[in-house]
């Protein structure tokens, strides 16, 4: 949280943490309550920093880095085709945008009898989920083109 500096003094928070009292980062002398509020912007906070979250997120951000954003997005992409032209040809409307400044991630198709086919995607142990009658697909670096594949036949075999 941001909180001007001149102002810090002068409010007083409504909701407190244990965290937005002084001493408490000292964690061998817990049972020693202090009932000051911090002089800083801590004051206000109302929950315990998940140091451990921290971790995770800063070898996540590695990871993504590493691999490099731009490739994530050319292997996202490539694995949109199979079902991308599957609905061209097969007139089943796109509800997520294509163009390249808009395009993302996430496809959204919207197949005929949305909900049955979305339960034979999920049946076939494809990570979907269904959004105003549309499959929302959210390919990854981790997934393949051949999972993109799978949906295709799923979605053939319903036709």
């Amino acid at each position: 949280m941001y909180v001007r500096k001149e102002l810090i003094s002068t409010l007083e928070p409504a909701i407190t943490g244990w965290m937005a009292f002084e001493g408490t980062d000292d964690f061998s002398r817990l049972t020693e309550y202090n009932p000051t509020f911090r002089a800083d912007a801590r004051r206000f906070e109302m929950i315990t920093l998940p140091y451990q979250d921290f971790v995770g997120l800063t070898q996540s951000l590695g990871l993504l880095l590493e691999i490099g954003i731009r490739d994530i997005a050319e292997v996202t992409r490539a694995a949109h085709e199979p079902v991308v032209k599957w609905a061209q040809e097969n007139g089943v409307r796109i509800t997520s945008p294509l163009d390249e400044r808009h395009r993302s991630a996430i496809l959204c198709v919207a197949p005929p009898k949305g909900a049955e086919a979305f339960h034979a995607v999920k049946r076939a142990r494809i990570v979907c989920s269904l959004r105003e009658g549309a499959i929302r697909l959210s390919p990854h670096v981790y997934n393949t083109v051949e999972e993109m594949e799978k949906v295709v036949e799923v979605l053939d075999d319903l036709t």
